[in-house]
């Protein structure tokens, strides 16, 4: 089985309000030249799912399609990192083991890496959007906050037995898969799948800049 640490799934208590890496970890990898480009192409992707029908320029029924194909482009554009990190390694004359999203100890960052298998070899599940009034403003400034209602999307039907489906569900417990998979629904409930997906491309961007530099 693989190890992670359960304990490590994030508390996630409010939502981005653009689609981006903090500068900083932006700034550390960038060395890494195509690794870099794709977290940053799949945090746009997600930023596009995520989209109303007027910034996509389409008609309802047509947002609705694009919304979940930008949003398993952005799955596969993240993982793919696993991939062409090898090249950036390689020119940059680096000999070290290629770190993977299920290299960390992170279960969130395990469970987007499934997610994309999840999305891509075996469903094709929908968004649904749902609405929140909430605060809008800067987080360490809550007095200057104004009322405002976000809305969001659920990625519909992730559930334990659809995950056990996958090939590498072998390598998680029962108990790591219902955990993650609770966390995951619970937390999208709340703040839509965007912000999950943000937060898991942000932190192992974050595992790279740590890993490497």
């Amino acid at each position: 089985m693989v190890t992670v640490d359960l304990a490590l799934l994030p508390k996630i208590d409010h939502a981005c309000a653009w689609f981006r890496l903090d500068d900083a970890v932006a700034n550390r990898i960038k060395p890494l030249l195509r690794s870099s480009e794709r977290i940053q192409n799949s945090v746009k992707f997600m930023q596009f799912s995520d989209a109303d029908d007027k910034t996509l320029f389409c008609a309802d029924h047509e947002a609705k399609r694009l919304r979940e194909g930008f949003l398993r482009a952005a799955l596969a554009e993240l993982v793919s990192v696993e991939e062409i990190l090898k090249l950036d390694l390689r020119d940059l004359g680096r000999s070290e083991k290629i770190l993977r999203l299920n290299d960390t100890p992170l279960p969130h960052l395990h469970l987007v890496r499934e997610l994309r298998n999840h999305e891509l070899h075996v469903h094709h599940n929908r968004l649904t959007g749902f609405s929140r009034d909430l605060l809008w403003g800067n987080i360490s400034k809550p007095e200057d906050a104004r009322p405002l209602t976000v809305g969001f999307w659920i990625l519909e039907n992730i559930t334990p037995a659809s995950f056990s489906k996958l090939h590498n569900a072998k390598r998680y417990s029962a108990n790591q898969i219902q955990t993650m998979v609770k966390w995951f629904n619970d937390t999208q409930s709340e703040w839509g799948v965007h912000q999950i997906l943000l937060k898991a491309a942000s932190e192992y961007a974050e595992a790279l800049a740590n890993q490497y530099f």
